[in-house]
């Protein structure tokens, strides 16, 4: 299939994702709001789940997001009270042969990747930032995930979630900003940050003899709009900054909505 098709398919699995979910669902609260991207350069993937949680029912609603690697994933919608399950596309179909099968015999779906969630005595809608990894050890899903707090108390517009991966205390600047990140902790750094798009310089330094040695220069294009993730780590021995921006998206835009 040509590339160019994929866009207006994902469209039409919103919109039908959409139409075919009750009008007393879609004033309903979310029990949770997700974005997702891969941690591994050049992975993608279209995954779909039931955003009501009921995945096992034949009657089951079922949306399509795609996940990238460079940002975080259009928002997404859920509904349900426990644990998150993707799906591949094909096994979730509302196509008419797969409904002419459903009513002989229940199709058996199987996860490749779950989020382990709960939403039970909490009124609080939960965001969260999913990162997808390929699953190394052959286990029946397919990815793994790692979830991250990204609501915006958590990360407000305008600002990063800094992570160190690091066995050595990170220095760093950004714009205005200063921090610095020991092994395994984070911080949120708030710069003065513009309206627009603009380039703000990120230097990064280990503390060497007494002396700071700066050992990573970039520019990153940011704006008041964008708020994201960023992790230090290291890759074949040497620092890198990967980091993930969202920009604002109003949440009656997510998929599921």
């Amino acid at each position: 299939m040509y590339a160019w098709k994929y866009p207006a398919l994902l469209l039409v699995a919103h919109l039908l994702c959409y139409i075919s979910l009750p009008a007393q669902q879609k004033s309903q609260k979310p029990t949770a709001v997700f974005s997702a991207v891969f941690w591994e350069r050049f992975m993608s993937a279209r995954v779909s789940y039931a955003p009501w949680g009921n995945e096992n029912d034949d009657n089951a609603t079922f949306c399509e997001v795609q996940v990238g690697f460079s940002a975080p994933s259009q928002k997404f919608v859920y509904y349900g009270t426990e644990n998150l399950k993707f799906y591949d596309p094909s096994e979730t179909s509302t196509s008419v042969e797969v409904e002419a099968l459903t009513e002989e015999e229940p199709v058996e779906r199987t996860p490749i990747a779950e989020f382990p969630f709960s939403s039970y005595g909490e009124d609080e809608t939960k965001q969260y930032l999913l990162l997808f990894l390929k699953d190394p050890k052959g286990t029946e899903l397919k990815y793994k995930i790692h979830a991250f707090p990204f609501s915006t108390a958590d990360v407000p517009q305008g600002s990063l979630k800094c992570y160190s991966q690091l066995r050595e205390t990170v220095y760093f600047t950004f714009g205005k900003s200063k921090a610095s990140l020991s092994s395994g902790k984070s911080t949120l750094i708030q710069g003065q940050i513009g309206p627009t798009s603009e380039f703000y310089p990120l230097a990064t330094y280990f503390l060497t003899g007494g002396k700071y040695e700066q050992v990573m220069s970039q520019s990153i294009s940011f704006s008041i709009r964008q708020r994201g993730l960023m992790f230090f780590t290291k890759q074949r021995g040497r620092l890198k900054a990967k980091i993930f921006l969202e920009n604002l998206q109003p949440l009656e835009k997510a998929i599921g909505y």
